[in-house]
């Protein structure tokens, strides 16, 4: 179970979060849609611990809000910006190899089979990746960490439709394991057509 509580983001003078609730059972699949600005890539960066917050996280009843992002992911939180956030002059092997596996569902083989694209390349540095492999490269390392919470911020933007399959394959099988996922998409394909919640945020307000 996640429970969020009056998370509430600030950042210089404008208040991105204001006062964000929600409750989110275990194995659910949860899309927040919004405009650019809205808020809803911070509230993904506020839960994974990437920005300052003030508020109430708590992840099977562990607290989460006052950990630092390191920690954070230690809960079995895994996190995917918008920002395909690799290093150019790693392999996708190297990547894989960074990361300590803590996921129960998946690990770095089953990635692979089920993202062809970056398993083809595997001893290419990601420099030399194109836009979509790197999504996807930092995708799946995102999901080597997610044990108990998986949250992906526009993770469709950009690929083209196999990869995008591709994507879909892993969010179902984090949820058979259980895992909860929470998307943050602003035009999210049929792919999410199956989420337990639809919400929308505006003005750093969740509506349902």
């Amino acid at each position: 179970m996640l429970e969020i509580e009056k998370l509430s983001v600030v950042l210089g003078s404008r208040r991105v979060l204001d006062e964000v609730s929600l409750r989110v059972s275990s194995g659910s699949l949860v899309s927040i849609s919004g405009r650019n600005g809205s808020g809803r890539s911070t509230l993904l960066r506020a839960v994974a611990g990437a920005v300052q917050r003030t508020g109430r996280i708590a992840l099977d009843h562990v607290e989460l809000a006052d950990l630092p992002a390191w920690r954070v992911a230690r809960e079995g939180v895994g996190f995917a910006p918008d920002t395909r956030d690799v290093f150019a002059r790693l392999t996708v092997d190297e990547h894989f190899a960074l990361v300590p596996a803590v996921s129960a569902w998946t690990d770095r083989y089953a990635l692979l089979d089920v993202l062809a694209p970056i398993a083809r390349r595997r001893r290419v540095h990601a420099g030399a990746l194109s836009g979509g492999e790197q999504k996807l490269l930092s995708i799946a390392r995102s999901a080597l960490v997610a044990r108990r919470l998986w949250l992906l911020d526009e993770p469709f933007e950009g690929l083209a439709a196999p990869m995008i399959d591709a994507v879909a394959a892993l969010i179902q099988q984090a949820r058979a394991a259980e895992v909860t996922v929470i998307v943050a998409d602003g035009a999210a394909p049929n792919t999410l057509s199956e989420a337990s919640m639809r919400l929308s945020i505006e003005g750093g307000r969740l509506r349902s």
